[in-house]
């Protein structure tokens, strides 16, 4: 089996992975088996169980070694990540959450968070990342997220 994206092409080897495409690039982790994960260009990369690896602006990127059940916990329905910049984990529960979440805090943008969240609250989880970055979170009519 493959599974191709607009910028690579995955091919299952007998496993269990998970294959997220975001506005940074495409993530590959495995759980179970190998996976050859491929760009455009040919080159190419095996992963192993325990493995994840991500392809952003055209190139692959080093291989981890480890991690990769954090890579693959929205399959438990989970959101978990680790020193992770505020902007990007807000990018991942904008895919939860029906209504739009606005972030007016240049210096959080940046702040490095971790957690492991239940996806089923996405305005707890931006409550909860609101107290350790120091923001303000208002739900606007329509279910508008805006952090300050």
């Amino acid at each position: 089996m493959s599974i191709e994206t607009a910028e690579a092409s995955v091919t299952v080897v007998g496993t269990q992975l998970s294959v997220s495409q975001r506005n940074s690039g495409v993530t590959v982790a495995v759980r179970q088996g190998q996976v050859r994960f491929a760009d455009r260009k040919g080159e190419q990369s095996l992963l192993h169980a325990g493995n994840w690896q991500q392809l952003r602006d055209g190139q692959l990127q080093p291989l981890s070694l480890e991690g990769s059940e954090r890579q693959m916990a929205w399959i438990n329905g989970r959101l978990s990540f680790q020193n992770a910049p505020l902007v990007q984990v807000l990018e991942e529960i904008r895919r939860y959450y029906p209504a739009p979440i606005l972030l007016f805090n240049d210096a959080a943008a940046s702040e490095r968070v971790s957690g492991n969240y239940q996806l089923d609250d996405p305005v707890a989880i931006v409550k909860a990342l609101s107290k350790v970055t120091s923001t303000q979170v208002q739900r606007l009519p329509g279910g508008i997220l805006v952090i300050r």
